[in-house]
């Protein structure tokens, strides 16, 4: 979880370096995205796009320590299984003819790979050029009885994961390997510029 987050925030300095200002952060939950990077304050916005509800327990959070974030920071409430992201962004506040980077950690995985396609067209279709996205996937091997019966320690450890999400109401549903996390990428019109193992 710590490394999907530095992988996030190293690229999307990479992107401030190119001129990029606009941060979107789906399914953003209770992360802290929007108080880092204090140096930078109102030179970049961020608009968090999530379930309501999840919204407003991060908002009362917030309230009770005292938190505000140095950015100009918008909630956009959406729930992803009954509105399209590019309905939603359309009546938001941000520029849509600039481009954007996006920060998508820690979902894809708890989706049908439908629904991860529609999400990039989505948005592929409706941002300007230039913009960029990170996201996390978990490898489509973890699904398959056969490899993980060959491999009894990860075996071990990844049932325990499922039967956790399953518990919590947010079942493991997908994964991508390389062949196709290409396909995906080619057929939402994303470029895959780097993709690293949980090991590296």
């Amino acid at each position: 979880i710590l490394s999907r987050g530095r992988f996030a925030e190293e690229h999307f300095l990479k992107a401030y370096e190119m001129g990029i200002r606009q941060i979107i952060s789906l399914g953003a939950g209770l992360d802290a995205f929007a108080f880092k990077f204090p140096h930078l304050d109102s030179t970049i916005s961020i608009f968090e796009l999530d379930h309501p509800n999840t919204q407003n327990i991060k908002k009362k959070r917030m309230t009770a320590r005292g938190l505000k974030s140095p950015h100009n920071h918008h909630f956009i409430p959406i729930d992803f299984t009954k509105e399209m992201i590019s309905d939603v962004l359309l009546h938001s506040k941000i520029d849509l003819s600039k481009p954007v980077y996006i920060t998508w950690m820690g979902v894809t995985y708890y989706l049908p790979l439908e629904d991860i396609t529609k999400t990039l067209k989505s948005l592929g279709n409706i941002l300007a050029a230039n913009s960029q996205v990170s996201f996390d996937f978990m490898d489509e091997r973890l699904f398959n009885d056969d490899f993980l019966k060959a491999h009894p320690l990860l075996e071990q450890n990844i049932r325990k994961f499922f039967k956790f999400t399953e518990e919590k109401g947010e079942p493991l549903l997908s994964g991508l390997s390389a062949p196709s996390l290409e396909n995906l990428l080619k057929e939402t019109q994303w470029t895959l510029k780097e993709t690293l193992s949980g090991l590296e």
